[in-house]
C-alpha cells in the first residue's frame, strides 16, 4: 500500500516537473545522442554551430521566435531532463534532431548533421508551423 502511493506521488511529482520546467510551447530543438557514437562525436561541432547561430541571430532580432535546444544522452544518464525527453520521443537511432513545437514533433530525415541543413530544417519546420507557435 505504502509504495502505491510512494509511486502515485512520484507520478504526481513528474507531472508537475514537467507541466512547470518542461512546458513544451514555443520551439524546441532536440538532439539525441551518445558519447560512444562516433556519428554524434563527428557532428558535435556542427551541433555546436546550429545553437550558436540560433542563439546569436536572436539577440539581434528580438522578434525572431526563440529557440530552446535540449541535448539529450541516450546511453547512461538517468537526469529527470534526459528521462522526461526520452518519455516523449524514442528514437530509433542517433544521432537524431527533431523539433518540438507546442508537441507537434518533426524528425530530421535529412543526409547528414551538417550546419546547412539542420538550420535549414529548423527554419523551415519553423515556417511550417509559425501560425501555431506560442510564445
Amino acid at each position: 500500500m505504502v509504495l502505491k502511493i510512494l509511486a502515485v506521488v512520484l507520478v504526481l511529482f513528474l507531472i508537475y516537473v514537467w507541466m512547470t520546467y518542461y512546458n513544451l510551447s514555443g520551439v524546441h530543438v532536440v538532439r539525441y545522442s551518445r558519447p560512444d557514437c562516433p556519428f554524434c562525436v563527428e557532428s558535435e561541432s556542427d551541433w555546436k554551430d546550429v545553437k550558436l547561430s540560433f542563439e546569436s541571430r536572436s539577440q539581434v532580432d528580438k522578434s525572431e521566435t526563440s529557440v530552446k535546444f535540449v541535448d539529450v544522452n541516450t546511453s547512461n544518464d538517468l537526469s529527470l531532463d534526459t528521462q522526461l525527453w526520452k518519455s516523449k520521443y524514442k528514437p530509433e537511432s542517433v544521432p537524431q534532431v527533431i523539433v518540438v513545437i507546442n508537441d507537434n514533433i518533426e524528425e530530421y530525415k535529412g543526409p547528414d548533421n551538417k550546419f546547412n541543413n539542420i538550420v535549414d530544417f529548423i527554419n523551415n519546420t519553423i515556417n511550417k508551423y509559425k501560425p501555431v507557435i506560442k510564445k
